[in-house]
């Protein structure tokens, strides 16, 4: 009877039934502290090999999954830092990942973007418009003289003052046509 918190059910992978998921090959640890009559029908069973003799956790154990489990975990906490800090691998048995070879190698062969563009000096005489500052124009790019006048032009327009008198009669105006627009309206809703 299960009384407290919750159930913990601890598992290990199995090496058989060979080609199954990790999850098909899943059996609990519980199995082994059983009765050896009951060990052996469900060892059977799950591991679905009826001639099974040898019922021993390290022959039923995929060895393979676990040493590859512990390399990838000492990879991400010793090997691969070690690797990005320029240190010899510390742990010479555990290979460095390939993604991590072909990461580096891949900034090593980059080039810089400095090497990619240069800059280029060339002669006033060549460019069609030079300005004061020595670039040139994009709108000045198309036109055939040598040389054009960078000095700006600058024209001032002042709004002129309406007298008292035109803006009397404006006002008049609109006061005319919106006493026009009122009567339209009321003969509108009349009918």
């Amino acid at each position: 009877m299960i009384k407290d918190e919750g159930l913990i059910c601890k598992f290990i992978i199995s090496k058989k039934p060979v080609g199954a998921s990790i999850t098909e090959r899943s059996i609990p640890l519980a199995v082994f502290a059983t009765d050896e009559e009951v060990k052996k029908v469900y060892l059977r069973k799950w591991l679905k090999d009826p001639n099974l003799t040898d019922f021993s956790i390290r022959e039923i154990l995929d060895w393979e999954y676990y040493i590859d489990r512990l390399s990838k975990t000492i990879q991400k906490i010793i090997t691969i830092p070690a690797y990005l800090q320029n240190i010899p691998n510390p742990v010479p048995g555990v290979k460095h990942p390939d993604w991590l070879l072909k990461k580096e190698n891949m900034a090593r062969n980059q080039r810089k973007i400095d090497t990619m563009f240069t800059k280029i000096v060339k002669n006033p005489d060549d460019m069609d418009v030079i300005v004061d500052d020595g670039v040139a124009d994009m709108e000045d790019i198309g036109n055939t003289s040598k040389k054009t006048s960078t000095t700006a032009i600058v024209r001032v327009h002042k709004r002129r003052r309406e007298s008292e008198n035109e803006k009397e009669k404006a006002e008049e105006e609109i006061l005319d046509k919106n006493r026009e627009l009122v009567k339209c309206l009321d003969s509108m809703e009349a009918m």
